[in-house]
């Protein structure tokens, strides 16, 4: 139909699902974003442009966890309606902000393993996990989720000569705080979520790439 596509995370289910999105975008000349919307955090970009001008010295860890409540009766936790649960709803998010911050000079993800737990509702999918992954350079990731318990929500930016620590930016509201060793970062809180659909209007407007493809 020649319509530009905003797509909620993640993309698809399957690679081969991806695949056939991006070249069906591809094909109609439209643009293809996903909402990954914490990319779109201003502490967080203040945070990337720090991590990619090599502020912390080669990177050597981060450390992503998000957990909350869920009930049984969750969406996610039906084997019809959804595939993940705990990292249906967060991983995913924690997995792109992995990827953003520290393929550019780790290189891309080259090892992967999981621990997942279904114990207590005892559904189809993961109520908590724990992902683990290391990248070309030998630099490593750890991302946990869970849907059973609240906790602090951390980022943490680990290189040889410094550190980045992320508290409370993980959600819709574009707050929290933020150190760089530990020293505070400043930022102004505003919608993650205007900022995502601007970049998305501005690229289909100057023909421009999405931030999130």
């Amino acid at each position: 139909a020649g319509k530009h596509v905003f797509v909620e995370k993640p993309l698809a289910t399957n690679v081969e699902d991806a695949t056939k999105a991006v070249a069906a975008c591809a094909a109609a000349g439209v643009k293809l974003a996903v909402g990954y919307h914490l990319r779109y955090h201003a502490g967080h970009q203040q945070v990337a442009k720090l991590v990619h001008e090599g502020a912390l010295g080669k990177l050597q860890h981060m450390h992503v966890r998000w957990t909350f409540r869920a009930e049984a009766n969750d969406w996610r936790a039906s084997e019809e309606m959804g595939r993940w649960w705990s990292l249906g709803a967060v991983g995913t998010h924690a997995i792109d902000l992995v990827r953003w911050l520290m393929i550019p000079s780790c290189g891309e993800i080259e090892d992967v393993s999981c621990i997942t737990t279904n114990k207590v509702h005892g559904g189809p999918h993961d109520e908590s996990a724990v992902v683990s992954l290391r990248f070309a350079s030998g630099a490593t990731a750890q991302i946990v989720t869970s849907v059973l318990y609240r906790s602090p929500r951390v980022i943490e930016i680990l290189g040889e000569t410094g550190d980045i620590h992320c508290r409370g930016t993980l959600g819709a509201h574009g707050s929290g705080q933020i150190t760089v060793g530990g020293k505070p970062l400043e930022f102004t809180p505003t919608s993650p979520y205007v900022g995502e659909l601007d970049n998305f209007i501005t690229a289909i407007l100057t023909g421009s790439a999405v931030q999130v493809d």
